[in-house]
C-alpha cells in the first residue's frame, strides 16, 4: 500500500513540476484587454480598436496554449522514456515516473483540447497516441 501511495505522489509531483517549469519559462501573453462592455456612448473607432486588441490577444493566447500542449507532450515523452530505460530493480520509481508522464500527457492534451485550433489538436492527439502505443509496445510486449 505504501508503494502505491509513493507511486501516486511521485507521479503527481513530476506532473506539477513539469507544468510549473513550463509556466516559468514560457511567457504567457500580457493581460487581456479589460473593457467594460459596449457602452452606447463609445465611439465606433474606439469599439473597432477594442475588437482589434481582443483579436490580437486571442491569437497570442492560442499560440501560447499550443506551445504549452506541445511542451507538455515533449516532457511526457521524456518521462515515459526515462521510466522505460531505468533498470528493473527500480520498479517503483519507474512506475512513479511513468505515472508522472501520463499525468503530464493528460494535462497537455486537456490544454490542447480546450484552447488550441483544430490542426494543433489533431497533431497533439496523434503524437500522444503514437507515444503511448510505442512505449506500451516496448514495455509490455516481450522481445
Amino acid at each position: 500500500m505504501l508503494a502505491v501511495i509513493y507511486i501516486l505522489a511521485l507521479g503527481l509531483l513530476l506532473a506539477v513540476f513539469t507544468e510549473i517549469s513550463i509556466a516559468t519559462f514560457l511567457a504567457k501573453p500580457e493581460s487581456r484587454p479589460n473593457y467594460h462592455g459596449n457602452e452606447p456612448e463609445t465611439p465606433p473607432d474606439v469599439r473597432t480598436q477594442r475588437e482589434e486588441d481582443w483579436e490580437k490577444y486571442s491569437a497570442r493566447l492560442e499560440v501560447y496554449h499550443a506551445k504549452v500542449s506541445i511542451f507538455s507532450l515533449i516532457f511526457a515523452t521524456v518521462l515515459l522514456c526515462v521510466s522505460l530505460l531505468l533498470p528493473a530493480r527500480l520498479a517503483i520509481i519507474c512506475d512513479g515516473i511513468m505515472l508522472g508522464g501520463v499525468f503530464t500527457l493528460v494535462y497537455g492534451a486537456g490544454v490542447c483540447v480546450m484552447h488550441a485550433n483544430r490542426l494543433t489538436k489533431f497533431f497533439v492527439a496523434l503524437l500522444s497516441l503514437a507515444v503511448v502505443l510505442v512505449l506500451g509496445y516496448l514495455k509490455f510486449v516481450p522481445h
